[in-house]
């Protein structure tokens, strides 16, 4: 699954966040509590969401009927913004049953620098969502949640998960070139 696009990142990401231990969305509760806890909103009930990769061209798209909805926009390569697209997404999630009040949308870049723009993030968008609308990205947001909550939560009996979260884990590592032989090399 390793390539450069947010594609792929996306695909990894979605696929931890749909992982299921004794009927719980562990990793996927953790991620958005991590996300509100950014903004200070209140914690979401998340008891049978519906997960989905590219769904309406929504890169993760998660949210059960009546509830809630998360859009996960993923701008980790500068992908570019388009026209209305997080008013596309709003309007995807109020079809299928959500209300305004309860869509969440995290603007996911690489290390926070990358800006919505707003031809994207319209004034209806923004007015809308308020403080719904939650930036976070990969370096001081997912690489941390990763290494230090989800990896040392893993169960022993699980050698798949730990070893694709080790493997991507090392990956991000690499990208922000923190392992620590990249570190001492900076140094010199």
């Amino acid at each position: 699954e390793i390539h450069a696009n947010e594609n792929a990142h996306t695909r990894i990401l979605t696929a931890f966040l749909k992982y299921v231990r004794n009927g719980k969305h562990a990793i996927l509760e953790s991620y958005v509590d991590m996300a509100l806890n950014l903004q200070n909103l209140q914690p979401l009930k998340i008891e049978k969401p519906i997960i989905n990769f590219n769904d309406e061209l929504i890169d993760c798209f998660i949210y059960e009927v009546g509830k809630y909805a998360i859009i996960i926009e993923n701008k980790i390569h500068w992908a570019v913004d388009q026209d209305k697209q997080i008013d596309r997404y709003i309007n995807t999630a109020i079809v299928r049953g959500v209300q305004k009040e309860q869509i969440y949308v995290i603007y996911l870049t690489s290390d926070g620098k990358k800006e919505v723009s707003k031809y994207s993030f319209t004034e209806e968008s923004q007015k809308t969502l308020g403080d719904r609308f939650i930036k976070m990205n990969y370096r001081d947001h997912v690489l941390p949640w990763l290494t230090n909550i989800i990896l040392p939560d893993c169960p022993i009996k699980e050698d798949n998960l730990i070893t694709a979260i080790k493997q991507y884990i090392d990956h991000l590592k690499g990208m922000f070139s923190l392992r620590d032989n990249q570190q001492d090399t900076i140094s010199l």
